[in-house]
C-alpha cells in the first residue's frame, strides 16, 4: 500500500512541481508575466489539493474496502487526468463521448487516478512513434458505461499481455508496475472491470474499463 500511495502521489506532486518551476521562471521575466504566474500558481494549488484528497480517499478505501460513489461526468475527469500527466504538444487527444455515456457512478478522485494511469501509459507507449494520438471513447450498454483509451503506439506483445496487471511487472525503465493493478482494483471496487483489448488492426493498445452508468 505504501508503494501504491507513493506511485499515485507522484503524479499530482510532479505536476505541481512543474507549475511552480514555470512560476519561478515567470517571476524572473518580471511584471509582464504576472498573469501567467497567477495561472500556474493556481494550477499548482489544485494539484496539491488533489494530493491531499487522494491520501484521504485511499486511506478510507484501504480501511473499508469500499468506495463512496455518486453521479460524476466523465469529461471533466478526463480533462483533469490529461492535465495531470502533462503530455507534450506532439501528442493529440481525441474524444468521442456518447451523450448516453456521459456520467458514471464513481468516486471522482479514484476514477481520475485510473484515467491518469491509462493516459500516461498510452503516452509512454508512443515514445519514438511517428504519430502520437490517443483516442478516448465512451459508450453505454444497458446499465454499464464503457471507456476505451486507445493509443497509436506499437501495441502490446502477446508474450507480456497476460502479465500487465501483475503487481510490480513493468516494461518501462522508470515504471513501478503498480499503475494497472491499482487501476483494476479501483474499477472492480466500483462494480466494474478493466482489461486490455487488442485492436483489429494489431496496432496500438486499447484499454477498456466499464463502470455502472449514472441515470439521466
Amino acid at each position: 500500500m505504501a508503494s501504491a500511495m507513493a506511485h499515485e502521489l507522484s503524479q499530482p506532486l510532479t505536476a505541481a512541481s512543474n507549475y511552480l518551476e514555470t512560476s519561478i521562471a515567470a517571476v524572473r521575466r518580471c511584471v509582464e508575466a504576472l498573469e501567467d504566474l497567477a495561472g500556474t500558481l493556481e494550477s499548482a494549488a489544485r494539484q496539491n489539493n488533489r494530493s491531499i484528497d487522494l491520501v484521504r480517499r485511499m486511506r478510507n478505501f484501504v480501511v473499508s474496502g469500499a468506495v463512496q460513489t455518486r453521479a460524476e461526468p466523465l469529461a471533466p475527469m478526463i480533462s483533469t487526468a490529461w492535465t495531470t500527466i502533462g503530455a507534450g504538444s506532439d501528442v493529440a487527444l481525441e474524444l468521442d463521448l456518447q451523450p448516453d455515456a456521459a456520467a458514471v457512478l464513481a468516486d471522482r478522485i479514484h476514477i481520475e487516478t485510473v484515467l491518469t494511469n491509462l493516459l500516461r501509459n498510452a503516452v509512454q507507449a508512443m515514445d519514438g512513434a511517428a504519430e502520437k494520438r490517443i483516442r478516448v471513447a465512451t459508450w453505454r450498454e444497458d446499465e454499464m458505461v464503457f471507456v476505451r483509451v486507445a493509443d497509436s503506439g506499437p501495441g502490446v506483445a502477446a508474450e507480456i499481455a497476460d502479465r500487465l496487471f501483475e503487481p510490480l511487472f513493468t516494461t518501462q525503465p522508470r515504471g513501478s508496475g503498480l499503475g494497472l493493478p491499482i487501476s483494476r482494483t479501483i474499477v472492480e471496487a466500483h462494480g466494474g472491470a478493466l482489461w486490455l483489448e487488442t485492436p483489429v488492426a494489431e496496432r496500438g493498445a486499447d484499454f477498456v474499463f466499464a463502470l455502472p452508468g449514472a441515470q439521466d
